[in-house]
Formats: C-alpha cells, sequence, structure tokens
C-alpha cells in the first residue's frame, strides 16, 4: 500500500464505494457466493457446501496487520481454515560493488522478491 500513500495492505482499503467496503470483504463475498452457486449445481440446492480455498499472499511488514483484519471481521463469512496466509519473500539489497545496504548501521535493507524495484535495478 506504499505506493497508493498508507503503509495498510491494500486489501484493507475502503475504495470509496457506498458499501465502505474492503477489496477483501469484496472478494470474500464473490467467493462466497460462487461457494453457493457451486452448492446449488452439485446437489441441486440440498443445502451442500463446496468450499473454496483463498491463498493470500503477505508481505513481512503486512503479515500481521492483514491477519488481525480477517479476524476483526470474522474472515467475512468464510471458516477461518479455508484461509491460508503466506508471506512473499525477501532478499537483502546489495550495492554494485558487492556491499550490503544498510538501512541503519545494524540492519540490512531487505527489497521482496518480485518487487519492480528489483527488475529495475537489473537493467542498471
Amino acid at each position: 500500500g506504499t505506493r497508493l500513500g498508507s503503509s495498510d495492505p491494500k486489501g484493507c482499503f475502503n475504495i470509496g464505494l457506498p458499501s465502505g467496503k474492503s477489496l477483501f470483504q469484496l472478494q470474500a463475498e464473490r467467493i462466497l457466493c460462487v461457494q453457493r452457486l457451486a452448492a446449488q449445481s452439485t446437489n441441486e440446492g440440498s443445502g451442500g457446501f463446496v468450499p473454496i480455498h483463498w491463498y493470500i499472499m503477505t508481505s513481512p511488514f503486512t503479515d500481521d496487520v492483514t491477519r488481525k483484519f480477517f479476524e476483526s471481521h470474522k474472515y467475512f463469512g468464510l471458516e477461518a481454515d479455508q484461509i491460508t496466509f503466506f508471506q512473499q519473500g525477501t532478499i537483502p539489497c546489495i550495492s554494485k560493488d558487492g556491499r550490503f545496504i544498510m538501512e541503519t548501521p545494524y540492519k540490512v535493507v531487505f527489497l521482496l522478491v518480485f518487487s519492480p524495484i528489483i527488475y529495475r535495478c537489473m537493467t542498471i
């Protein structure tokens, strides 16, 4: 979310809809709808349950906030075991001369794997 002017995970944003729903809530509601449709299709409306698993990639910086957001919203009606959170990897930043880039004298700067910055640095 930092590119959007916030340190919150992007999925937690209120994107300005009249409902005030977050991106995570909108996606959870879609999953719930598809589960209902799948249950109706396979069981002819007998009330069966067809769970759809949701994998959510977080970063080391947003993982805790994202998990707490889901807990505080009771997983938006999904079962907690239908959602798997996993963290995106990080790599240390290294200068052109092979030295670690330091955030502080005792802390190395890390970039998220798949960060656009990595690709930009590879072309320099």
